[in-house]
C-alpha cells in the first residue's frame, strides 16, 4: 500500500512540476476548435504565402463539435473581399492519444469542394495564438501566424519564435499582412 501511495504522489509530483504558472499543461495538443471557440476575429498576422492580399481576418459566426462557420474577410489589391467559410475538423496527429482533440480542419465555401487543409500546429499556452500550415489543393503549402484580435498587439513570444523557425525550415520567405488600419476591414 505504502509503494502505490509513493507512486501516486511521484506522478501527481510530475504532472505538478509540469504545469505552467497559469496551470496549463506544455504537453497538451493543439485544439483547433477551441482556437476557434471565440467571438473575437482572429488575424493572420504573417504568412509565407506568396500573395497579394493583406490585412486576412476570420470572424467565426457559429461552432459545433464537428464545423466552424465564420466570415474570411481580406483585401484583394484594394478591393474588400468577404467569403462565408466551413471548417470542417479532423484529426491529423494524434500524438499517440486515442481520444485527441482536432488539430485540422478542411476548409470550403459551403457545399463547394474543399480548398485546403489548416492545421493547427502550435498553440500558445493562453490560446490566443496559433501556427498553421496550410496545405492547398493544388499542392502549395505555406505558414500562417494567426491571433484573436486581442493579443494582436502583443502576441505570444514563442508562438512567433514557432512562426520564424518553421519559415527558415522551410526557407521561406514571410509577409506581414496586419497593420493597424486592417481594423476598419471589420465596419
Amino acid at each position: 500500500m505504502a509503494q502505490k501511495h509513493f507512486w501516486i504522489v511521484l506522478l501527481c509530483s510530475v504532472m505538478a512540476a509540469q504545469a505552467e504558472p497559469n496551470g496549463t499543461n506544455p504537453f497538451r495538443l493543439p485544439n483547433i476548435r477551441k482556437f476557434y471557440m471565440t467571438r473575437q476575429p482572429i488575424w493572420t498576422l504573417q504568412t509565407t504565402e506568396r500573395t497579394v492580399y493583406s490585412c486576412k481576418v476570420d470572424v467565426p459566426r457559429s461552432i459545433n463539435k464537428l464545423r466552424v462557420y465564420f466570415q474570411r474577410l481580406y483585401y484583394w489589391h484594394i478591393a474588400r473581399v468577404n467569403n462565408t467559410m466551413e471548417g470542417v475538423f479532423k484529426r491529423l496527429n494524434a500524438g499517440g492519444k486515442a481520444r485527441a482533440p482536432p488539430d485540422a480542419m478542411m476548409v470550403r465555401i459551403p457545399n463547394i469542394i474543399f480548398t485546403d487543409t489548416e492545421r493547427l500546429e502550435y498553440e500558445s499556452h493562453d490560446g490566443t495564438c496559433g501556427m498553421f500550415l496550410v496545405s492547398s489543393i493544388s499542392g502549395d503549402k505555406y505558414y500562417d501566424l494567426r491571433v484573436w484580435n486581442v493579443s494582436v498587439r502583443r502576441p505570444d513570444r514563442k508562438c512567433m519564435e514557432r512562426f520564424h523557425y518553421a519559415a527558415l525550415q522551410k526557407r521561406q520567405l514571410y509577409k506581414v499582412l496586419y497593420k493597424d488600419s486592417c481594423q476598419q476591414i471589420l465596419h
